[in-house]
């Protein structure tokens, strides 16, 4: 729930936002409607949607995340990152 809200507010389709995370629209669509935990998703694929959603925000402000099980993504760029959902 939290997703969708955070998608309507940056003024994205589930398709846009799948399009800029790089991952698959279903996978937007699972975790709105809560048939899938987004804690099940890489953590590259969390990064990139939260980077879609608030670019240019430390990735740690939109979706928090302990530090000691986050690799430090900080220097690669969304393009750079594999693309998994």
């Amino acid at each position: 729930m939290e997703l969708e809200i955070l998608r309507k507010a940056a003024g994205l389709t589930q398709k846009q936002l799948a399009e800029l995370a790089g991952v698959d629209d279903s996978a937007i669509s699972l975790v709105e409607t809560g048939k899938r935990d987004i804690g099940a998703m890489s953590y590259y694929s969390v990064v990139r949607i939260g980077r879609a959603l608030v670019p240019g925000m430390p990735i740690e402000r939109t979706f928090p995340v302990p530090s000691a099980a986050a690799p430090d993504v900080s220097a690669i760029a969304a393009s750079e990152m594999p693309r998994t959902t």
